[in-house]
This record gives C-alpha cells, sequence and structure tokens, in this order.
C-alpha cells in the first residue's frame, strides 16, 4: 500500500533504524534515513518529510540540538518531530519539548504506540495546516470584498460562494478536533490537548463569522425575509444577558438589566433574528469593556407605538466621526480603543441590517473614556 506521507528517521544505530522501518511498513509511508544530525540538516530540506523520528543520543550534533537547529528553518515550523529516546528522566522530556520537539517514543519500542503517536501527531499536522489555510482564504477574500466594494452584485456573488464553499471544511477540521480531544486508547498529552481546544475555538469562531457574512449577504442580495411575529422583549434580553454570563465572568464585566424579566412588553420582531442583534450588542460591550466595568440595559423613551431599549458599556468609548463606520463589515476598532479585539467586524453589520428588515433602528452616542450606548427601537406589538 502507498503512502505519500514522508517520515525521515535520524538516528546512527542501524538496528534501531531497521526495527523502525519494519514497524512503519505496515503503513507504507515514504522513509527517508539520515545517520546524523549533521546529515539530517541537508536531507531534510530537500525531502521536506511530513514528520521526523530523532534519536536523541548520537556522535556530532545530539538530537535535542539538531532539532532545534531544524526549527530554526520556517520550512519545518510545524513539522512534528518526535525524539527516540531511552532516557525517561524529567530534565530530559523537558529538554525534548524545549527544543522543539512534539513528543517522545521511548526504547525499547511497542509497535502499537508507535504507530498510534505518529498517526496522532500527522493527523494534528493536517489539521493545523487546514485551519491556517482557511484564515488565509478567509482574508484573502476580505481583501477581494474591499476591492469590490463598489460592486454591489459582484460582493454579493463572492461572499456567498466563500460562505457556501468555506461551511464544509470548518465543519470537518471542529469535528475531527473534537474526535482527537476524546481519543481514550491513546490519549493526547497536555500540550497536544491544548493546541486542540485552540483548533476548535479558532474553527468555531470562523464558522460563526463565515455564518454572519452569509446573512449579510442574503439580506443584500433579497433572500432573506422578515416575518413579524409577537415577542416579549424582556424574555428575549433575559436569555441574552444569560447567554453571555460566562463570557462576562472572563472579563470581569458585570450586568446590570434594568428591564423586569416578567414585565409585558411585547415588540414586533423575527424571534430568531432579534435574539442574534442582542448577543453580537452585548457581546461586543463585554469585549470593548474595561476590567471590572459594567453593561446596563435599560428601557428609554421613544416614538409613538415604538418600544426603546438602550444597552451601555463602560468602554473606551469610539470617536463621533467614526458612528456609521462601525456598522460597516470590514471596519476595525483601531488605536483610539485600548481594549482592542482583533478580528472583522461584522457583528454590528448584521444588527443594524436585521434592525432594518424588522423597520427598526439602531444609534449609537459615544464619549472617549466614558463608554458607548446604543439604543434599539423596535415597533411595539399591536393585538
Amino acid at each position: 500500500m502507498e503512502n505519500e506521507t514522508a517520515i525521515l528517521i535520524v538516528d546512527d544505530i542501524p538496528v534501531n533504524v531497521d526495527v523502525l522501518r519494519k514497524t512503519l511498513a505496515v503503513k507504507g509511508y515514504s522513509i527517508s534515513m539520515a545517520p546524523s544530525g549533521e546529515m539530517a540538516l541537508k536531507i531534510a530540506p530537500k525531502i521536506k518529510p511530513d514528520l521526523i523520528l530523532m534519536d536523541v543520543m548520537m556522535p556530532g550534533m545530539d538530537g535535542f540540538e539538531t532539532c532545534r537547529k531544524l526549527k530554526e528553518n520556517p520550512v519545518f515550523e510545524n513539522t512534528p518531530i518526535l525524539f527516540v529516546t531511552g532516557k525517561t528522566e524529567t530534565v530530559d522530556i523537558v529538554e525534548a519539548f524545549k527544543s522543539g520537539g512534539a513528543d517522545y517514543i521511548t526504547k525499547p519500542f511497542r509497535s502499537e504506540e508507535v504507530l498510534a503517536r505518529i498517526e496522532t501527531h500527522l493527523c494534528l499536522t493536517k489539521t493545523i495546516k487546514k485551519n491556517k489555510s482557511l484564515v488565509e482564504d478567509l482574508k484573502e477574500a476580505i481583501l477581494n470584498l474591499e476591492s469590490a466594494q463598489q460592486e454591489s452584485l459582484a460582493k454579493s456573488q463572492f461572499l456567498g460562494r466563500m460562505s457556501h464553499e468555506l461551511h464544509t471544511p470548518l465543519n470537518a477540521i471542529i469535528g475531527f478536533s473534537q474526535l482527537l480531544d476524546m481519543e481514550t486508547e491513546n490519549p493526547l498529552n497536555e500540550s497536544q490537548s491544548e493546541n486542540i481546544a485552540e483548533i476548535n475555538k479558532a474553527g468555531r469562531h470562523l464558522l460563526n463569522l463565515v455564518g454572519q457574512v452569509l446573512e449579510i449577504n442574503r439580506i443584500d442580495s433579497g433572500e432573506l425575509k422578515c416575518v413579524p411575529q409577537k415577542v416579549s422583549l424582556s424574555a428575549i434580553i433575559d436569555d441574552a444577558v444569560t447567554s453571555m454570563s460566562d463570557l462576562a465572568k472572563a472579563k470581569c464585566v458585570s450586568f446590570d438589566n434594568l428591564i423586569d424579566k416578567n414585565s409585558d412588553i411585547f415588540v414586533s420582531a423575527d424571534p430568531d433574528k432579534i435574539q442574534q442583534i442582542f448577543l453580537n450588542l452585548l457581546d461586543n460591550a463585554v469585549k470593548y469593556n474595561k476590567k471590572g466595568g459594567k453593561v446596563t440595559l435599560s428601557l428609554v423613551e421613544g416614538g409613538p407605538e415604538k418600544v426603546c431599549v438602550a444597552i451601555r458599556d463602560t468602554g473606551d468609548g469610539i470617536p463621533e466621526d467614526n458612528y456609521e463606520k462601525i456598522f460597516d463589515p470590514l471596519y476595525r476598532l483601531e488605536s483610539h480603543v485600548k481594549n482592542c479585539i482583533d478580528g472583522v467586524g461584522v457583528g454590528l453589520t448584521v444588527v443594524k441590517k436585521f434592525m432594518a428588515i424588522m423597520r427598526g433602528q439602531v444609534s449609537v452616542e459615544s464619549k472617549l473614556g466614558s463608554g458607548t450606548c446604543f439604543t434599539l427601537e423596535f415597533e411595539k406589538w399591536v393585538d
């Protein structure tokens, strides 16, 4: 069975190399050998292996130094290097990871363990590469969108296509990372579990971003319609505050909901869209707030047959000349915001567009150093 996966074995003892070759033969890997660290530094750039098995004790340059030298080359930044060693002292294990190693295999070899560790790291590396590729694809998509802003139709078609194409691989990455983390027969170590958690978190963030971009596209293209229903405003707000409680706790931000959850206030809205509006605004109010800050929700006076809600935070605020820009999908808070969160700002774009299709309005007032207040105006439900 042929396998395109390339593995480089770095070991000066032929018997060890022979044992590893026979173990790996069942998987059909493409195997190369280097009898020394110096030779490995010459061979690796030529064959670009997917994984390296590195002996620790070798004459001349040892495995730790060889690993450090390889990791200085950007080509091998994400190439897993597994140390093969008879040393099991803590100091040696620590040195293995400090030098850039991903894992270690102890002598004498156990075939099942060797194959399991290799498979785990190959799968993890593929997942990381796919995730990075998706991030680059999304960045490229945003740059392309920026250059085509004046062409509304082109923008709509491009976003729709990219969003749909990104959904499937993103779901695969999220699912695969969960499977790796649930592995019980060959559990991941702490470092690997942390990497998997980051992959899963990034995947979910991108999936949410893609979903919101797709929603914007559907609104702009006229595909997304709104069927107004009788919605309990206090219940929606209470659910949104509850959903954001963990994030608020992590950011040391408190909520002050002045709207009685038992109040009889009903608005004309789409339940899913109004829920997303409050989630997006509360998410921003928490993320851009100060440590120990507060988010206050209250009813404010509005026009006839209107219901208005104010969401006020205690963050750094937004300059007045940027009030309209913050609703642009490509706008990003810059240097005037100390607690700047890296990312593409599509959340407020979704808020404004959802409010528009529900015949509502959103406005913003802010003062640098004192916080920001978003006011939502909904149509009151009339029986």
